[in-house]
């Protein structure tokens, strides 16, 4: 089995240092590299990108895909897998990697769980990828709900921005697991209004994820949220100095809160949060947010 990861960023060599513990045939691609053939492709590029780095595949190749990259397509209010059965076909051999897996933690063989969603919890392809992926440090479960883990890690990104917001302006760790225990809720009522299937075995997935990214300056996201609290959107991204991906998940939060008919006080306190400068008019918006919940 021949794999190729897309994206030669920290996340991608961390999934590349994976693979390579089972001594697979593995290559790490990058912009300006030959597009390579490969059975499995390992998407690790932003998520705005794979529409675009999977056009260069040859229509030919029929690869296995396991996505790797959290975060929905702007133009489109998509999720990854919707953009690789877009570009790739509805039958692609589509899998989704997701949990809690800081690059440098995962390079330095700290011990890590995450997620294998499949449309069909059980399978022998799945099993194939778990063990491709599968060492004594990075520990993988395979769960279904593909759907929900793709928003879930998304929605992760998005709901770290109001965490660093709370630490930008200097409330503690009770305010935090407050706003982790809301996103969570949100983001499972967003799944159900949108009647996305939700696996309860997805807990790496989803829950350990959030509680990672909502934790942690080593978080862009995080470290956005908090530089809001000195900074308009758009110099804290430049002080970020890389991609923010729940600053984009902005854009099509909208959308999805309409499709799913619900009303979630947390994220719309973070729409709006992005739009304001100043620390007292982010206050202000926080403490109308408090007596929303």
């Amino acid at each position: 089995m021949r794999i190729a990861v897309l994206g030669k960023g920290a996340w991608g060599n961390a999934l590349a240092s994976v693979v390579s513990e089972n001594h697979r045939d593995v290559v790490v691609w990058g912009r300006g590299d030959p597009f390579p053939k490969a059975d499995v492709l390992v998407i690790s590029v932003p998520t705005q990108a794979i529409r675009e780095v999977l056009s260069l595949k040859s229509p030919e190749d029929k690869p296995w895909i396991v996505n790797c990259s959290k975060g929905i397509e702007r133009e489109t209010n998509k999720l990854p897998v919707e953009v690789v059965f877009e570009v790739c076909g509805d039958s692609t051999k589509y899998f989704s990697l997701m949990g809690p897996s800081f690059s440098k933690e995962v390079i330095d063989k700290m011990p890590t769980l995450v997620n294998l969603g499949s449309f069909g919890q059980a399978g022998e392809e799945a099993e194939q990828i778990r063990q491709a992926f599968q060492t004594d440090f990075f520990r993988v479960r395979i769960t279904s709900g593909i759907l929900s883990m793709e928003l879930s890690a998304a929605l992760k990104n998005f709901y770290a921005v109001a965490c660093g917001i709370a630490e930008g302006l200097h409330y503690g760790q009770n305010t935090r697991a407050k706003l982790i225990a809301i996103a969570i809720e949100e983001t499972y009522r967003l799944c159900d209004g949108l009647s996305y299937q939700r696996d309860d075995h997805a807990t790496a997935g989803i829950i350990g994820d959030f509680l990672l990214t909502c934790n942690s300056m080593e978080s862009r996201n995080f470290k956005f949220g908090t530089l809001l609290a000195e900074n308009s959107a758009e110099k804290a991204r430049k002080i970020v100095g890389a991609t923010v991906e729940g600053y984009n998940t902005c854009a099509s939060m909208p959308e999805f809160l309409k499709r799913a008919g619900v009303d979630l006080p947390l994220a719309h306190f973070i729409l709006d949060a992005v739009k304001l400068e100043g620390k007292e008019k982010l206050k202000a918006r926080f403490m109308e947010f408090e007596e929303q919940v």
